[in-house]
């Protein structure tokens, strides 16, 4: 079976049993606050356990591109 046969196995099972409803929260973050971060796929885990959040506390925006903060990125959050 290969990776994407996996993957696609895994959330099937998982939504089959429902293990979704334990991350149900609403489209507002309950910290009322966004943190903008780069994608680097070890960040995945280690920056909410680093920060103590959990899902539905903040919003965490990802981005690939390390010059966009001083420009467009912050604009367009604030507006």
């Amino acid at each position: 079976m290969g990776v994407l046969n996996t993957i696609l196995e895994h959330n099937r099972a998982f939504v089959e049993n429902r293990e979704y409803e334990k991350f149900k929260t609403d489209k507002f973050p309950d910290k009322g606050l966004a943190i903008l971060s780069c994608m680097d796929a070890r960040m995945v885990e280690l920056l909410p356990k680093s920060m103590g959040l959990k899902n539905g506390d903040v919003k965490l925006i990802k981005n690939s591109l390390p010059h966009w903060l001083p420009t467009r990125g912050v604009r367009s959050c604030a507006a």
